[in-house]
């Protein structure tokens, strides 16, 4: 399974990547990035989207998967996905932005 940073590393590679990697991230940046993620997948994730996102990324299954399982259109999982990533990405902008504006206060 994976593990949960990788979510967001794979809903949008280049928001986060290069912030990780700079020298001054350390374990509490990633901690605060960490809860951010697990706060917008309950709060800003429709149930549908949730579910869809937690299938794709931690039970890794991939789209033909998540369609039979679901008794749902492929199409369908696939802009469900796109639209949860979507707001996973803007969610986890604020707090990108937030880290590299403050980075003492993490």
């Amino acid at each position: 399974m994976r593990r949960v940073s990788a979510l967001w590393l794979d809903a949008d590679p280049g928001i986060v990547r290069g912030m990780m990697q700079r020298e001054s991230s350390n374990e509490r940046q990633r901690a605060v990035m960490q809860d951010a993620l697990h706060r917008t997948i309950e709060r800003d994730l429709t149930a549908r989207q949730r579910q869809l996102i937690l299938m794709y990324f931690y039970d890794e299954l991939d789209v033909t998967e998540i369609a039979k399982e679901t008794n749902l259109d492929k199409s369908t999982v696939s802009r469900t996905l796109k639209r949860a990533k979507e707001r996973i990405r803007k969610s986890m902008q604020f707090y990108v932005d937030y880290m590299n504006r403050f980075p003492a206060e993490m």
